[in-house]
């Protein structure tokens, strides 16, 4: 039985009693955090340099760029200059003007 499960099981029994902003929310990452598999990497890497190609290989102005690194510097997927939802290094990813935040936290212009 996974949370989904329990939570519509909890929620069933308890209706009576309980409102929506009682239930704990799930957190956006479980420990211990993982990486994407290299296949995944490689496929998020491919998408995107071809997106990056088909937006004309434009670069991110200085000021939206820094913006991009702080947001991601941020936030809970970051580790060590890389992305652990897409795996992706955000040095390279936040440079790309087509690339947005696989969380949408920051999106493409």
């Amino acid at each position: 039985m996974d949370y989904e499960d329990r939570l519509k099981a909890w929620k069933e029994h308890f209706s009576s009693r309980v409102t929506d902003d009682m239930i704990p929310k799930m957190p956006d990452v479980w420990y211990p955090r993982k990486q994407p598999s290299f296949i995944d990497k490689a496929g998020n890497f491919v998408r995107a340099c071809c997106g990056y190609a088909q937006g004309g290989f434009k670069i991110t102005p200085n000021d939206l760029y820094e913006s991009r690194v702080k947001i991601c510097q941020d936030c809970s997927f970051f580790d060590n200059n890389s992305c652990i939802a897409c795996g992706c290094f955000v040095s390279f990813k936040a440079k790309m003007l087509s690339e947005d935040c696989p969380k949408g936290y920051w999106p493409k212009t």
